[in-house]
Protein backbone atom coordinates (compact mmCIF):
# COMPACT_ATOMS: atom_id res chain seq x y z
CA UNK A 1 0.00 0.00 0.00
CA UNK A 2 1.06 3.77 -1.01
CA UNK A 3 2.68 4.97 2.04
CA UNK A 4 1.74 8.97 3.44
CA UNK A 5 5.22 10.61 4.09
CA UNK A 6 4.92 12.38 7.61
CA UNK A 7 8.04 14.95 7.57
CA UNK A 8 9.38 14.10 11.16
CA UNK A 9 11.20 17.84 11.19
CA UNK A 10 7.24 19.12 11.69
CA UNK A 11 8.07 21.10 14.85
CA UNK A 12 11.55 22.76 13.31
CA UNK A 13 9.88 23.57 10.50
CA UNK A 14 6.86 25.39 12.19
CA UNK A 15 9.75 27.24 14.45
CA UNK A 16 11.00 28.51 10.97
CA UNK A 17 8.10 29.55 9.44
CA UNK A 18 8.12 32.47 10.17
CA UNK A 19 12.05 33.31 8.68
CA UNK A 20 10.60 31.23 5.35
CA UNK A 21 7.56 33.95 5.16
CA UNK A 22 9.92 36.66 4.38
CA UNK A 23 11.44 35.06 1.85
CA UNK A 24 10.07 35.54 -1.95
CA UNK A 25 8.13 32.15 -3.48
CA UNK A 26 10.55 30.76 -5.80
CA UNK A 27 9.24 31.24 -9.56
CA UNK A 28 8.65 27.92 -11.86
CA UNK A 29 9.83 28.97 -15.57
CA UNK A 30 9.91 26.31 -18.35
CA UNK A 31 12.97 26.44 -21.23
CA UNK A 32 12.83 26.09 -24.31
CA UNK A 33 16.65 26.42 -24.62
CA UNK A 34 18.62 25.38 -21.89
CA UNK A 35 22.30 25.44 -23.45
CA UNK A 36 21.46 29.44 -22.27
CA UNK A 37 21.28 28.60 -18.99
CA UNK A 38 24.27 26.10 -18.98
CA UNK A 39 26.64 28.15 -16.33
CA UNK A 40 23.91 28.39 -13.86
CA UNK A 41 22.61 24.79 -14.35
CA UNK A 42 26.19 23.69 -13.78
CA UNK A 43 26.48 25.48 -10.97
CA UNK A 44 23.37 24.41 -9.42
CA UNK A 45 24.28 20.88 -9.93
CA UNK A 46 27.98 21.35 -8.47
CA UNK A 47 25.81 22.79 -5.17
CA UNK A 48 23.12 20.44 -5.22
CA UNK A 49 21.90 18.67 -1.79
CA UNK A 50 21.49 15.18 -3.44
CA UNK A 51 23.76 14.78 -6.07
CA UNK A 52 21.96 13.63 -10.23
CA UNK A 53 24.40 13.38 -13.01
CA UNK A 54 21.26 12.67 -15.22
CA UNK A 55 19.92 16.02 -14.38
CA UNK A 56 23.59 17.78 -14.86
CA UNK A 57 23.63 19.88 -18.36
CA UNK A 58 26.00 17.60 -19.63
CA UNK A 59 23.96 14.53 -19.78
CA UNK A 60 20.24 16.33 -19.77
CA UNK A 61 21.38 18.55 -22.59
CA UNK A 62 21.99 15.80 -25.58
CA UNK A 63 19.08 13.51 -23.82
CA UNK A 64 16.57 16.75 -24.09
CA UNK A 65 18.03 17.17 -27.89
CA UNK A 66 17.71 13.03 -28.50
CA UNK A 67 14.39 12.57 -27.07
CA UNK A 68 12.52 15.50 -25.36
CA UNK A 69 10.56 16.77 -27.81
CA UNK A 70 8.91 12.98 -29.18
CA UNK A 71 8.36 12.26 -25.25
CA UNK A 72 6.80 16.00 -24.58
CA UNK A 73 9.48 16.48 -22.06
CA UNK A 74 10.63 20.26 -20.76
CA UNK A 75 12.88 21.62 -18.69
CA UNK A 76 11.43 23.22 -15.39
CA UNK A 77 13.95 25.71 -13.66
CA UNK A 78 12.87 27.29 -9.92
CA UNK A 79 14.73 30.60 -8.91
CA UNK A 80 13.76 33.71 -6.60
CA UNK A 81 12.26 36.53 -8.96
CA UNK A 82 14.70 39.18 -9.97
CA UNK A 83 17.71 36.22 -9.35
CA UNK A 84 19.26 34.65 -11.75
CA UNK A 85 20.76 31.77 -9.16
CA UNK A 86 19.04 28.44 -9.44
CA UNK A 87 17.33 27.17 -6.66
CA UNK A 88 15.85 23.58 -8.07
CA UNK A 89 15.72 22.10 -11.67
CA UNK A 90 13.78 19.10 -13.25
CA UNK A 91 12.61 17.81 -16.57
CA UNK A 92 8.84 16.86 -16.93
CA UNK A 93 6.68 16.11 -19.16
CA UNK A 94 2.28 15.90 -18.93
CA UNK A 95 0.32 12.53 -18.34
CA UNK A 96 -2.97 11.59 -18.71
CA UNK A 97 -3.45 9.13 -16.55
CA UNK A 98 -2.40 7.45 -12.65
CA UNK A 99 -3.07 4.08 -11.42
CA UNK A 100 -5.66 3.64 -13.66
CA UNK A 101 -7.50 6.42 -13.03
CA UNK A 102 -7.81 9.90 -15.54
CA UNK A 103 -5.53 11.81 -13.44
CA UNK A 104 -3.74 14.62 -15.03
CA UNK A 105 -0.44 14.82 -13.65
CA UNK A 106 3.33 15.73 -14.21
CA UNK A 107 6.12 13.39 -14.24
CA UNK A 108 9.54 13.86 -13.79
CA UNK A 109 10.98 12.74 -17.29
CA UNK A 110 12.40 9.25 -17.14
CA UNK A 111 14.40 8.45 -20.63
CA UNK A 112 15.95 4.66 -21.11
CA UNK A 113 19.14 6.43 -20.40
CA UNK A 114 18.71 7.97 -16.78
CA UNK A 115 18.42 5.68 -13.49
CA UNK A 116 18.08 8.89 -10.56
CA UNK A 117 15.00 10.95 -10.76
CA UNK A 118 16.05 13.64 -7.76
CA UNK A 119 15.68 17.22 -8.76
CA UNK A 120 18.81 19.52 -8.76
CA UNK A 121 17.74 21.13 -5.25
CA UNK A 122 20.28 23.85 -3.99
CA UNK A 123 20.95 23.68 -0.26
CA UNK A 124 18.40 24.31 2.33
CA UNK A 125 15.84 25.39 -0.87
CA UNK A 126 13.66 21.84 -0.77
CA UNK A 127 10.70 22.93 1.26
CA UNK A 128 10.48 25.79 -1.04
CA UNK A 129 11.20 23.73 -4.16
CA UNK A 130 8.68 21.60 -3.10
CA UNK A 131 5.88 24.10 -2.48
CA UNK A 132 6.79 25.72 -5.97
CA UNK A 133 6.27 22.48 -7.75
CA UNK A 134 3.01 22.02 -6.35
CA UNK A 135 1.75 25.46 -7.22
CA UNK A 136 3.40 24.95 -10.84
CA UNK A 137 1.18 21.75 -11.09
CA UNK A 138 -2.35 23.86 -10.29
CA UNK A 139 -1.29 26.12 -12.84
CA UNK A 140 -0.93 23.56 -15.42
CA UNK A 141 -4.56 22.41 -14.64
CA UNK A 142 -2.19 18.48 -13.14
CA UNK A 143 -3.26 17.71 -9.67
CA UNK A 144 0.25 15.75 -8.77
CA UNK A 145 3.76 15.19 -9.67
CA UNK A 146 5.05 11.88 -9.66
CA UNK A 147 8.87 11.40 -9.42
CA UNK A 148 10.48 8.17 -9.88
CA UNK A 149 14.08 6.80 -8.15
CA UNK A 150 13.93 9.22 -5.91
CA UNK A 151 17.06 8.48 -2.79
CA UNK A 152 14.58 7.52 0.14
CA UNK A 153 16.70 10.21 2.02
CA UNK A 154 15.68 12.70 0.28
CA UNK A 155 13.74 14.98 2.36
CA UNK A 156 10.00 14.94 1.14
CA UNK A 157 6.89 17.43 2.09
CA UNK A 158 4.16 16.15 4.55
CA UNK A 159 1.61 14.78 2.05
CA UNK A 160 3.97 13.09 -0.66
CA UNK A 161 2.80 9.55 -1.11
CA UNK A 162 4.94 7.18 -1.85
CA UNK A 163 3.88 4.65 -4.60
CA UNK A 164 6.58 2.17 -4.70
CA UNK A 165 9.79 1.39 -3.63
CA UNK A 166 13.34 -0.80 -4.81
CA UNK A 167 16.46 -1.36 -4.52
CA UNK A 168 19.50 -2.10 -5.96
CA UNK A 169 23.37 -2.78 -5.64
CA UNK A 170 25.61 -0.26 -4.47
CA UNK A 171 29.64 0.32 -3.72
CA UNK A 172 31.26 1.24 -0.90
CA UNK A 173 34.47 1.41 -0.56
CA UNK A 174 36.87 -0.42 1.83
CA UNK A 175 39.26 1.53 3.90
CA UNK A 176 41.81 -1.24 2.82
CA UNK A 177 41.10 -1.22 -0.26
CA UNK A 178 39.53 -3.21 -2.91
CA UNK A 179 40.93 -7.07 -1.86
CA UNK A 180 39.61 -6.41 1.45
CA UNK A 181 36.13 -5.54 -0.41
CA UNK A 182 35.58 -8.89 -2.36
CA UNK A 183 37.33 -10.88 0.34
CA UNK A 184 34.50 -9.21 2.48
CA UNK A 185 31.71 -9.32 0.09
CA UNK A 186 32.06 -12.11 -2.09
CA UNK A 187 32.87 -16.32 -1.59
CA UNK A 188 36.18 -17.84 -1.57
CA UNK A 189 34.34 -20.18 -4.13
CA UNK A 190 33.09 -16.73 -6.20
CA UNK A 191 36.79 -15.38 -6.28
CA UNK A 192 38.72 -18.48 -6.79
CA UNK A 193 36.24 -19.37 -10.42
CA UNK A 194 37.20 -15.37 -10.99
CA UNK A 195 40.94 -16.15 -10.76
CA UNK A 196 40.38 -19.39 -12.88
CA UNK A 197 38.55 -17.15 -15.69
CA UNK A 198 40.91 -14.90 -15.85
CA UNK A 199 44.00 -17.33 -16.20
CA UNK A 200 41.71 -18.99 -18.88
CA UNK A 201 40.86 -15.33 -20.93
CA UNK A 202 44.64 -14.38 -20.63
CA UNK A 203 45.23 -17.91 -22.68
CA UNK A 204 44.07 -16.84 -25.45
CA UNK A 205 46.28 -13.78 -25.70
CA UNK A 206 47.81 -10.73 -24.65
CA UNK A 207 45.41 -9.34 -21.71
CA UNK A 208 45.57 -6.37 -21.32
CA UNK A 209 43.34 -4.04 -18.74
CA UNK A 210 43.22 -0.07 -19.86
CA UNK A 211 41.77 2.93 -18.14
CA UNK A 212 40.66 6.28 -19.97
CA UNK A 213 43.82 9.01 -18.76
CA UNK A 214 42.17 12.49 -18.09
CA UNK A 215 44.10 13.71 -20.47
CA UNK A 216 43.22 11.13 -23.55
CA UNK A 217 41.29 12.18 -26.37
CA UNK A 218 37.76 9.99 -25.05
CA UNK A 219 36.51 9.76 -28.93
CA UNK A 220 38.20 6.07 -29.73
CA UNK A 221 36.50 4.99 -26.65
CA UNK A 222 33.33 6.28 -27.34
CA UNK A 223 33.74 4.32 -30.81
CA UNK A 224 34.92 1.37 -28.94
CA UNK A 225 32.11 0.78 -26.89
CA UNK A 226 29.28 1.51 -29.78
CA UNK A 227 30.43 -0.49 -31.64
CA UNK A 228 30.63 -3.54 -29.33
CA UNK A 229 27.25 -3.10 -27.76
CA UNK A 230 25.95 -3.04 -31.08
CA UNK A 231 27.75 -5.92 -31.81
CA UNK A 232 26.26 -8.08 -28.56
CA UNK A 233 22.40 -8.75 -27.84
CA UNK A 234 21.30 -4.84 -27.44
CA UNK A 235 22.25 -4.80 -31.15
CA UNK A 236 20.32 -7.93 -31.69
CA UNK A 237 17.36 -6.11 -29.15
CA UNK A 238 17.27 -2.83 -31.31
CA UNK A 239 18.24 -0.99 -27.29
CA UNK A 240 22.01 -0.80 -28.25
CA UNK A 241 22.89 3.08 -28.06
CA UNK A 242 23.57 3.09 -31.74
CA UNK A 243 20.57 1.07 -33.37
CA UNK A 244 19.89 4.59 -33.66
CA UNK A 245 21.21 8.02 -34.82
CA UNK A 246 19.23 9.92 -31.77
CA UNK A 247 20.79 7.30 -29.17
CA UNK A 248 24.13 7.13 -30.77
CA UNK A 249 24.33 11.28 -30.68
CA UNK A 250 23.58 11.33 -27.12
CA UNK A 251 26.12 8.98 -25.97
CA UNK A 252 29.00 10.77 -28.30
CA UNK A 253 27.81 14.37 -27.00
CA UNK A 254 27.07 12.78 -23.31
CA UNK A 255 30.72 11.20 -22.88
CA UNK A 256 32.48 14.66 -24.57
CA UNK A 257 30.77 16.71 -22.19
CA UNK A 258 31.59 14.36 -19.04
CA UNK A 259 34.90 14.33 -20.04
CA UNK A 260 35.35 17.72 -20.73
CA UNK A 261 34.25 18.10 -16.67
CA UNK A 262 36.45 15.32 -15.77
CA UNK A 263 33.42 13.51 -15.23
CA UNK A 264 34.20 10.32 -16.69
CA UNK A 265 35.70 7.28 -16.20
CA UNK A 266 36.17 4.26 -19.06
CA UNK A 267 38.26 0.75 -18.54
CA UNK A 268 38.39 -2.22 -20.93
CA UNK A 269 39.66 -5.50 -20.83
CA UNK A 270 41.90 -5.92 -24.16
CA UNK A 271 42.80 -8.97 -25.99
CA UNK A 272 45.73 -9.16 -28.39
CA UNK A 273 44.62 -5.07 -28.80
CA UNK A 274 40.75 -5.71 -29.34
CA UNK A 275 38.32 -4.70 -26.34
CA UNK A 276 36.73 -7.49 -25.10
CA UNK A 277 34.94 -5.59 -22.29
CA UNK A 278 34.45 -1.96 -21.59
CA UNK A 279 32.32 0.00 -19.10
CA UNK A 280 31.23 3.85 -19.20
CA UNK A 281 30.82 5.08 -15.44
CA UNK A 282 30.43 8.72 -14.29
CA UNK A 283 31.27 10.51 -11.38
CA UNK A 284 29.92 14.06 -9.54
CA UNK A 285 30.96 15.53 -6.63
CA UNK A 286 31.32 12.55 -4.12
CA UNK A 287 29.12 9.77 -6.06
CA UNK A 288 30.17 7.47 -9.10
CA UNK A 289 27.54 5.64 -11.11
CA UNK A 290 28.10 2.67 -13.38
CA UNK A 291 26.19 3.57 -16.57
CA UNK A 292 26.86 1.24 -18.86
CA UNK A 293 28.88 -1.99 -19.55
CA UNK A 294 29.07 -4.14 -23.21
CA UNK A 295 31.30 -7.47 -23.64
CA UNK A 296 32.26 -9.41 -26.46
CA UNK A 297 29.71 -12.30 -26.51
CA UNK A 298 32.06 -14.99 -28.33
CA UNK A 299 33.78 -15.04 -25.33
CA UNK A 300 31.48 -15.46 -22.83
CA UNK A 301 32.49 -18.98 -21.88
CA UNK A 302 35.98 -16.38 -20.40
CA UNK A 303 33.09 -14.02 -18.62
CA UNK A 304 35.05 -10.84 -19.70
CA UNK A 305 32.21 -8.50 -18.25
CA UNK A 306 32.23 -10.15 -15.03
CA UNK A 307 36.02 -9.80 -14.80
CA UNK A 308 36.01 -6.09 -16.29
CA UNK A 309 33.39 -5.56 -13.06
CA UNK A 310 36.09 -6.62 -10.54
CA UNK A 311 38.62 -3.98 -12.18
CA UNK A 312 35.93 -1.72 -11.99
CA UNK A 313 36.12 -2.34 -8.05
CA UNK A 314 39.38 -1.56 -7.96
CA UNK A 315 39.10 1.57 -10.21
CA UNK A 316 36.27 3.44 -8.10
CA UNK A 317 38.56 2.19 -4.87
CA UNK A 318 41.80 4.15 -6.70
CA UNK A 319 38.95 6.95 -6.33
CA UNK A 320 39.87 8.98 -3.27
CA UNK A 321 36.87 11.28 -2.88
CA UNK A 322 34.10 8.63 -4.09
CA UNK A 323 31.97 7.64 -1.20
CA UNK A 324 29.73 5.53 -2.91
CA UNK A 325 28.75 4.02 -6.39
CA UNK A 326 24.93 3.13 -7.78
CA UNK A 327 24.89 0.46 -9.88
CA UNK A 328 22.52 1.75 -11.97
CA UNK A 329 21.05 -2.11 -12.40
CA UNK A 330 17.65 -3.64 -11.94
CA UNK A 331 17.46 -4.89 -8.57
CA UNK A 332 17.38 -8.88 -9.67
CA UNK A 333 20.79 -8.16 -11.31
CA UNK A 334 22.58 -11.59 -9.61
CA UNK A 335 25.45 -11.16 -10.98
CA UNK A 336 26.14 -7.71 -9.58
CA UNK A 337 24.79 -8.99 -6.58
CA UNK A 338 27.24 -11.06 -5.69
CA UNK A 339 30.06 -8.78 -6.22
CA UNK A 340 28.68 -5.02 -4.89
CA UNK A 341 27.65 -5.62 -1.28
CA UNK A 342 26.19 -2.37 -0.62
CA UNK A 343 22.07 -1.75 -1.53
CA UNK A 344 20.46 1.94 -2.40
CA UNK A 345 16.84 2.19 -1.54
CA UNK A 346 15.07 4.17 -3.72
CA UNK A 347 11.15 5.22 -3.91
CA UNK A 348 8.51 6.22 -6.62
CA UNK A 349 6.69 9.36 -4.87
CA UNK A 350 3.64 11.53 -5.94
CA UNK A 351 3.33 14.99 -4.94
CA UNK A 352 0.17 16.23 -4.56
CA UNK A 353 -0.32 19.89 -6.65
CA UNK A 354 -1.14 22.83 -4.22
CA UNK A 355 -4.72 22.95 -3.51
CA UNK A 356 -8.04 20.92 -2.83
CA UNK A 357 -8.00 18.79 -6.16
CA UNK A 358 -4.02 17.89 -5.27
CA UNK A 359 -5.19 16.75 -1.89
CA UNK A 360 -7.99 14.51 -3.50
CA UNK A 361 -5.64 13.14 -5.97
CA UNK A 362 -3.34 12.04 -3.47
CA UNK A 363 -6.92 9.51 -1.89
CA UNK A 364 -7.84 8.65 -4.63
CA UNK A 365 -4.38 7.14 -5.57
CA UNK A 366 -3.97 5.71 -2.04
CA UNK A 367 -7.72 3.82 -2.97
CA UNK A 368 -7.19 2.66 -5.92
CA UNK A 369 -3.95 1.41 -4.73
CA UNK A 370 -5.49 -0.38 -2.43
CA UNK A 371 -7.56 -2.13 -4.61
CA UNK A 372 -4.89 -3.66 -6.61
CA UNK A 373 -3.06 -4.71 -3.27
CA UNK A 374 -0.72 -2.03 -2.79
CA UNK A 375 0.15 -1.12 -6.22
CA UNK A 376 0.11 2.86 -8.01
Amino acid sequence: MPEVIRDSRTSSTAQAAPARRAEARLEVAVIDDPAALAGPWQALADRAEVVNPFLEPWFLGPALQAWGAAEGASLAVLHAPGSGALQGLVALRPRARLAGLPLAHLEGWRHGQAFLGAPLIAPGQAARVWAALGRHCAAQGARALVLHDLPAALPLPPGAVRLSSLTRAALVPHPAGAAAYLAASASAGARKDWRRLRRRLAEQGALELRRLAATEDPGPWIDAFLRLELAGWKGRAGTALASCAAGERFFRAMATGAARLGRLRMIGLWLEGRPVALQCNLVSGRQGFAFKVAHDETLAAFSPGVLLELDAVAAFHDEPRLAAVDSCTAPDNAMIARIWAERIALQRVLLPAEGAAGALAGAAVRAAAMLRGGRA
